[in-house]
């Protein structure tokens, strides 16, 4: 388009181009003066002759426009139709492709022609055409009818492709079934293979059939694309899995051959002193698997040839008794005597030969030992009456013509105890390599580098204890006795006088530890808690006289759910956090410095306080609980406090609802539920971590409320004193205080804070645990007895009911 034309004038080509042939004619030379146009004014006429000649180059353009798109796909088609496939693959892919261009592109491209030619009408009466411009133009119009002699052209030549490749297909079947014979051919010549010094050659040969056995299943799956490209069946070779398992024991036998005259080779010339007699055996005795593989498999075949010569000879025999029978002369020879295959004659060779090595291997374990030294071949030699020591020209083949037979058990007997010497010898050598790297580290105390102290030495002590029991039982060795002297001891000191510091050192060292444990012992006495905690974890504690705020990792041991405590600048305390973050502020402030020092004295208050503080906190939840709704009270407080405080209220409303009888519990049965579903609306809205965790824990506990209220009213329950009531886990508010009562034990709320965790589903067991926990209590009770799933289900009511009772495992 000319640059120089604006968008409003070029949409207005696009219209014009697109306005039917009856349009008014404007030429632009010799315009007939009783055109409408006649008269008009030159401006006006500029303006369309304008419009013309852009209209003329959307057409044609520089490049040829549309007229020159729809010429070159033409001769695309034409330069695809005149390609020649090399490969069944192109020749396919070509003729899909010209397939679709006859069915859908060329429909296309005529419908772009006939709209060009339509375009072409309209401008040649009224724009000059310049000569290349008109010979393309004719291209467009003539190329539909030019085009189909290209694609008939097309068609012949594919068919000559198809039919190429067809007979292409079948010469190359036709080759395989000749190569699949000759290589049958090769294979069953291998029978007769049976020079054993031409076995590198055997081998060779059968690597050279392997390879063109897979150079023709190659073949063959091409032939398998070919059928099925040319809608031919599919033709089947199992000449070729024949073949492949005819010459696979074969290629066995002679691999095997070959590697096992190479071990022997090894073994027999080699180094004598560095024989690996275990690596040997082991060898030696995989070539004798594979020799006997294929002395069965020759066996049974031989069975076969056997039986196939005997069913031909009876054949043979039956015609020349025809032949005679009918008084002519016999033509049929005699079958050719049973030849029996050459290879078997090698295959038995090689098995003796190998069985022959088996028996020497003793030898070589015997002569050939590791830990044979100068004084074991001193004594060898002296049973054999020459000298046996070995040299760098000794192998065992030289050995073996010595004739030792007779003095094996004598030399059997020295190279044992040499064996279990060398064992004990390697089990020394290493005990000393492991304490050459070993060394005592110093390090700072507490990151003061002017005391050191001195490091961990468990692994020492580890290792030490280890080689002690070894060196015992070495010592208590018959045969430690030649290298006895080369043991050295370590001494850690030979300086006058050190034994006597070491002991003193330890007596003084008896003296503080027993005066520690004393001290440790009183303020367990005076901090009960200390008891959970071990003599260093406690010095650790005491020790932090002067930084509070230390002593917070250890907490967790001495109070189950305090994570950490909140201080202050002045490290005063204000409250505790659990281990999910919940925080609870105490009734009272505890100012560490009042303890001048002593640890377990404000460790002391901080455990009145938390029991005080739970306790006021149930209580003020108590009270909110008669005025909010439960719904917004369940997400004030914590989540102890509202399990607690929910029972009480549960307990309580039971009570009314058996005044009611079964009636009453019913509808309160309905009301638990209504509270059930709350909760859960509750849990699936947006909450906080607290919240959620708190929430978690109320459900379980509700539904079991709800599952104790139906099975009441199920079972008829309507006073006060019927046992299914009384054996459930009561809460009462009395006296500004919880009480907790099963059955007739009546245990006051301990007030330990447990922090903010889940709960575990209530069962029948956990009832059976509560009732047992709670009759422990009371004067003879039963013993506590609980299993670990026992333990796990009352892990949240335990420390609130029996605080003082503790196990390995935490609260009892």
């Amino acid at each position: 388009m000319n640059p120089h034309i604006s968008l409003k004038k070029h949409y207005a080509i696009v219209e014009l181009s697109k306005r039917p042939l009856e349009m008014t004619a404007i030429r632009l030379k010799d315009q007939d003066k009783s055109s409408p146009t006649a008269g008009t004014h030159p401006s006006k006429l500029t303006n369309l002759n304008i419009l013309l000649e852009s209209g003329y180059r959307l057409v044609t353009g520089e490049d040829g426009g549309n007229t020159g798109r729809i010429c070159r796909k033409f001769e695309h088609f034409k330069e695809k139709a005149e390609t020649i496939p090399k490969t069944t693959d192109e020749l396919f892919a070509l003729s899909h492709y010209m397939e679709e261009v006859r069915t859908k592109k060329m429909s296309a491209l005529r419908q772009r022609v006939q709209d060009s030619a339509s375009r072409l009408m309209y401008l040649i009466d009224r724009f000059i055409f310049n000569e290349a411009d008109m010979a393309m133009n004719s291209q467009v119009l003539t190329w539909p009818d030019r085009i189909m002699p290209i694609f008939d052209a097309n068609d012949v030549m594919m068919e000559e492709a198809r039919r190429v490749g067809e007979l292409k297909m079948i010469e190359a079947r036709n080759k395989l079934v000749s190569d699949l014979a000759r290589l049958r051919h090769r294979v069953e010549e291998f029978c007769d293979y049976g020079e054993l010094s031409m076995i590198q050659h055997y081998a060779q040969d059968t690597r050279t059939i392997q390879r063109k056995l897979a150079e023709l299943a190659a073949q063959i799956e091409w032939i398998h694309k070919e059928e099925g490209m040319y809608k031919f069946p599919t033709t089947e070779y199992p000449e070729w899995e024949a073949v492949s398992t005819a010459l696979e024991p074969f290629s066995k036998f002679f691999s095997t051959v070959l590697k096992w005259h190479r071990c022997e080779k090894r073994c027999m010339d080699g180094d004598f002193l560095n024989q690996d007699v275990e690596a040997i055996a082991s060898e030696i005795d995989e070539y004798s698997r594979e020799i006997y593989k294929t002395q069965k498999i020759f066996a049974l075949r031989l069975k076969k040839m056997q039986m196939d010569y005997d069913d031909e000879e009876r054949e043979v025999k039956k015609q020349q008794r025809a032949e005679l029978a009918a008084g002519k002369e016999v033509t049929i020879p005699d079958l050719e005597p049973f030849k029996v295959p050459e290879i078997l004659a090698v295959i038995d060779h090689v098995h003796n030969a190998v069985t022959d090595f088996k028996e020497i291997i003793p030898t070589i374990g015997v002569m050939c030992n590791p830990g044979l030294r100068k004084r074991h071949w001193d004594a060898m030699s002296e049973v054999a009456g020459f000298d046996l020591t070995p040299d760098a020209g000794t192998t065992l083949r030289k050995v073996l013509k010595l004739d030792l037979e007779p003095f094996m058990e004598k030399f059997e007997a020295i190279s044992t105890s040499a064996s279990k010497e060398f064992t004990l010898e390697k089990a020394f050598r290493k005990m000393t390599s492991e304490w050459e790297d070993m060394c005592l580290s110093l390090n700072p105390h507490k990151g003061d580098s002017s005391v050191v102290v001195l490091g961990g030495v468990d692994d020492i002590q580890t290792l030490l204890d280890d080689h002690i029991v070894k060196t015992q039982t070495m010592r208590n060795s018959p045969f430690v006795k030649p290298f006895e002297k080369d043991v050295k001891v370590l001494v850690a000191c030979t300086s006058q006088g050190v034994l006597e510091k070491l002991k003193d050192t330890n007596a003084l060292l008896d003296a503080i530890n027993k005066g520690l444990n004393a001290y440790l012992e009183k303020k367990r006495l005076y901090f009960p808690r200390f008891f959970f905690l071990s003599n260093d974890e406690m010095l650790e504690i005491l020790s932090e006289t002067k930084d509070p705020t230390r002593v917070q990792p250890h907490l967790k041991k001495c109070f189950e759910g305090i994570a950490k405590l909140e201080f202050d600048k002045d490290l005063v305390i204000h409250g505790m956090f659990s281990s999910e973050g919940e925080n609870i502020q105490f009734s009272y402030s505890i100012d560490t410095k009042e303890a001048k020092g002593s640890v377990e004295k404000w460790l002391l208050q901080v455990q009145n306080v938390m029991l005080t503080s739970v306790r006021d906190v149930i209580e003020e939840s108590y009270e909110d609980h008669q005025n909010a709704p439960r719904k917004s009270w369940v997400q004030e407080w914590p989540g102890q406090v509202v399990i607690c405080v929910s029972s009480i209220y549960w307990t309580l409303e039971v009570h009314e609802a058996i005044a009611l009888r079964s009636e009453g519990l019913r509808t309160y049965h309905s009301t638990l539920n209504d509270q059930l579903k709350d909760v859960v609306d509750l849990v699936r809205g947006k909450l906080t971590t607290q919240q959620r965790i708190s929430l978690g824990a109320l459900v379980v506990i509700d539904v079991h409320a709800r599952d104790v209220v139906m099975d009441m009213a199920e079972k008829g329950v309507c006073t006060q004193n019927d046992f299914n009531w009384l054996a459930q886990l009561r809460y009462y508010w009395e006296d500004a205080n919880c009480l907790v009562r099963i059955t007739n034990a009546t245990v006051k709320y301990a007030y330990e804070y447990l922090g903010n965790t889940g709960r575990l589903v209530i069962t029948p067991l956990t009832d059976r645990c509560y009732r047992t926990l709670a009759a422990a209590r009371l004067p003879m009770g039963p013993g506590l007895v609980l299993g670990a799933g026992s333990w796990r289900m009352v892990d949240h009511r335990a420390p609130v009911m029996m605080p003082e009772l503790v196990c390995s495992a935490g609260w009892v």
